[in-house]
């Protein structure tokens, strides 16, 4: 049973609640279509720097 589906347009950000969504081989469409990239070329992620902070809306 699925209760809640949650897509994440730009990683480590905060996520859409879904009623319904695509399926594709890459999976959920437009879910992590976009990320922020680090100087050295790094994908940016919330999870291993404190340099993110959290943005309402």
């Amino acid at each position: 049973m699925i209760r809640a589906l949650y897509r994440y347009p730009v990683k480590s950000t905060s996520g859409q609640t879904l009623s319904y969504a695509n399926v594709t081989e890459g999976g959920l469409e437009h879910d992590r279509k976009w990320a922020i990239y680090t100087e050295d070329g790094g994908i940016a992620s919330g999870k291993r720097t404190r340099r993110f902070r959290p943005v309402p809306g």
